[in-house]
């Protein structure tokens, strides 16, 4: 897990999977309601998930897993957020999810062992913060599945 989660901050910090979207603001999260006080947005933060074993005869477990991508995205109006508008907001959040997920799915992250990587749910969006602070905020929950020899 914890290798498969420094490559995939690795990657959305470098790989650009979307125009105006930089990669500086990527971050492993220990829980989805606590972002980083210097946080700008779009953002995406990093959480471990799940983790199942199968064992396999000839001393090979497969170890399936889940690692849940939180994207927080700036709230101007409703409308705009969901659908974009303008150089710093052309996609909206639902945009930024699609190219996401583009660039998520089959991605193996440079990692040998790894046999797949694929989205598997996204949350509805949802209005997320407090007194004078408000982001919307959805999940996408992504699977990877690794074999690896246990003798």
């Amino acid at each position: 897990m914890k290798e498969t989660i420094l490559a995939l901050k690795a990657d959305l910090t470098t790989n650009g999977f979307c125009d105006y979207y930089s990669g500086d603001n990527v971050f492993l999260s220990i829980d989805e309601d606590l972002l980083p006080r210097d946080v700008t947005f779009p953002a995406i933060g990093i959480k471990d998930g799940e983790i199942d074993y199968l064992y396999e005869e000839y001393g090979t477990r497969q170890k399936t897993y889940t690692i849940d991508l939180w994207v927080y995205y700036e709230a101007p109006t409703a409308d705009e957020t969901h659908t974009g508008s303008g150089a710093a907001n052309p996609d909206g959040i639902l945009g930024f999810m699609k190219n996401l997920v583009d660039h998520l799915e089959h991605n193996k992250l440079g990692i040998a062992s790894i046999e797949q990587g694929l989205p598997l749910r996204e949350t509805p969006s949802e209005l997320f913060g407090g007194e004078d602070f408000f982001v919307m905020r959805k999940m996408l929950t992504i699977e990877y599945v690794r074999l690896e020899e246990t003798i």
